[in-house]
């Protein structure tokens, strides 16, 4: 009988301590879910716009001055100040871009449109006209208002891809005395900072 009882005592400490412990339990799952989720947001992309975004136009026709599109799972606002955005599947047919179009100073900025911190890797930048009209356009990234890392400029009539080095940024801008026919393609990053809420 005193084996059976002691049997029955074991149990009843097991099941105190499992009591105990179970608080524990849910806060350490709590935490690293959160932290999983955090990181499961976290999604890198290269935006080629193989497919028009919704409510952007399609060149020759009339452009935008702005569209949102989900880059890695976030939404991206494009804004274009002084000219007016298409979709160009005609530049290089089967290589569509985003068309930029001014006929005077103007500036392309593209950020998360919650304005919450990005990773910038790379883009490209065609500025295709290399006639009178043509201007060099540059890319400067922003973070909290102050330029980040270093401008750099495509001259008229070159492709190049630009690259960021995995630059933490909240803005993109992408200026030029007039856009004529400038191009912007492949732009890849990551749409949240890794290890940070998304």
């Amino acid at each position: 009988m005193a084996l059976i009882g002691s049997g029955h005592t074991g149990g009843g400490v097991l099941s105190r301590v499992r009591s105990w412990a179970r608080p524990f339990v849910l806060i350490a799952g709590f935490v690293l879910g959160t932290s999983l989720a955090g990181h499961a947001q976290a999604a890198v992309f290269t935006e080629t716009f193989a497919a028009k975004p919704a409510n952007l136009p399609t060149a020759p026709a009339p452009g935008t001055t702005s569209f949102t599109m989900p880059l890695g799972g976030q939404d991206f606002t494009f804004l274009m100040s002084g000219g007016d955005l298409s979709w160009d599947d005609a530049s290089y047919p089967g290589n569509p871009a985003l068309n930029a179009n001014s006929f005077a100073p103007a500036t392309l900025t593209v950020r998360r449109t919650d304005n919450v911190d990005f990773i910038l890797s790379s883009l490209v930048l065609d500025v295709v006209d290399a006639g009178a009209g043509g201007q060099t356009a540059s890319v400067q990234a922003y973070r909290d208002g102050i330029a980040h890392g270093s401008a750099q400029a495509v001259s008229p009539g070159n492709r190049q891809t630009l690259s960021f080095g995995g630059l933490r940024v909240d803005e993109v801008r992408i200026t030029s005395g007039e856009f004529v026919f400038t191009l912007i393609d492949d732009i890849a990053g990551n749409s949240v900072v890794p290890g940070t809420a998304p």
